[in-house]
């Protein structure tokens, strides 16, 4: 893990212009968030920043391991192995449009940037000490220019949203529409959940794969209330029809 500096930096004061993304994009970015856990099963630490696990993998998604053109998305696995993650087109549209908005400079950018100014000043000076830059030639620049166009200019990958941070978006977002749920708000795992109750209902084959379940049997066990569910309606059926006869 890595350990934090403790060098104190002068204070910088954040224009009110310096935003960690343009104010029309973070909308965008927040549907291709949104549709992706909804619609490939992912979880939230495949895809967003584990600030407890530096592994790569656990850094969030990069653009690089996205295949749009195919559906599929590579991520590192509940069982700490490399996987595709299927990504069906509902996704895929909102994944371009984000693209086209976000153009990332490069294949090693995340697909969801934190959008956190104090996280970009922080990836900013520690790239570039580590590049031999004086402390002050740094302060220095950013407080002339905007952390998005020093990311692009010195070519230097944002960090990517959080777990933490992808649950608190999940919340404000919910709260905004007024979604009223079970828990509070909609959670990245709940999305999962949601898609492997759907799918399960078609088949339990396509819940195990979409899912990545290892065996078939955990996704029956994850989702024996449905089965229950059936079996009551259909053996309801019967006794009607049977106690009907009598």
């Amino acid at each position: 893990m890595s350990k934090r500096c403790s060098h104190t930096y002068p204070s910088v004061s954040m224009k009110p212009q310096w935003r960690g993304m343009d104010a029309a994009a973070i909308p965008i970015r927040n549907r291709a968030l949104v549709s992706l856990l909804a619609s490939t099963g992912v979880r939230g630490a495949e895809i967003c920043r584990d600030t407890e696990d530096d592994r790569d993998g656990r850094q969030g998604l990069w653009w690089g391991r996205v295949d749009l053109e195919n559906g599929a998305l590579r991520v590192l696995g509940k069982n700490q192995q490399w996987e595709y993650a299927q990504l069906p087109s509902q996704a895929q549209d909102h994944l371009r449009r984000h693209y086209d908005v976000q153009q990332p400079a490069s294949n090693d950018w995340p697909v969801f940037p934190t959008a956190h100014v104090p996280s970009l000043y922080r990836t900013i000076r520690r790239e570039l000490r580590e590049r031999g830059w004086e402390d002050s030639a740094t302060e220095s620049l950013l407080d002339d220019q905007p952390p998005k166009e020093i990311l692009r200019e010195h070519d230097i990958s944002p960090p990517a949203i959080t777990v933490r941070g992808a649950r608190t978006l999940m919340k404000r977002l919910c709260e905004q529409a007024e979604i009223d749920v079970e828990g509070g708000y909609l959670k990245p795992h709940g999305a999962r959940r949601g898609l492997g109750d759907l799918l399960y209902r078609e088949s339990a084959e396509l819940a195990q794969s979409a899912l990545r379940h290892e065996s078939i049997r955990t996704t029956h066990d994850a989702y024996s209330h449905i089965d229950a569910s059936e079996t009551a309606e259909a053996v309801s059926d019967v006794l009607s029809g049977a106690w009907k006869n009598k």
